[in-house]
């Protein structure tokens, strides 16, 4: 046989080219580049969860914290209004003892 060959030269890449073998390399590449996405996604559902226990623990707290307020202006309101009916009496009082005296002090 001869060593010459007539027919298309194969042997030379001739633009793109696609192989079915898959280096060591390649999957170690692959491999790393799972796992890295894994650990993010791991990483920032932690992240969430920690957010959504916070934002709960929060809005439960604050919950707390606004009836607490409610009930406390609630009963200053009441305290309040309550003075100010003592006031109110006190101040009648006082008017009936000024008209009192006007009478008596013009009778005389």
């Amino acid at each position: 046989m001869s060593d010459q060959y007539n027919g298309k030269e194969r042997r030379t890449r001739q633009g793109w080219h696609i192989e079915k073998r898959i280096t060591v390399g390649e999957m170690i590449t692959i491999f790393t580049v799972a796992m890295s996405v894994m650990l993010w996604f791991a990483v920032e559902d932690a992240r969430i969860g920690k957010l959504e226990y916070i934002t709960t623990t929060t809005t439960e707290i604050q919950d707390k914290r606004d009836s607490a307020q409610d009930e406390a202006r609630k009963a200053m309101s009441e305290a309040f209004s309550a003075q100010i009916t003592g006031l109110g009496a006190k101040i009648d009082r006082v008017i009936e003892i000024l008209i009192q005296r006007d009478k008596g002090g013009r009778g005389q």
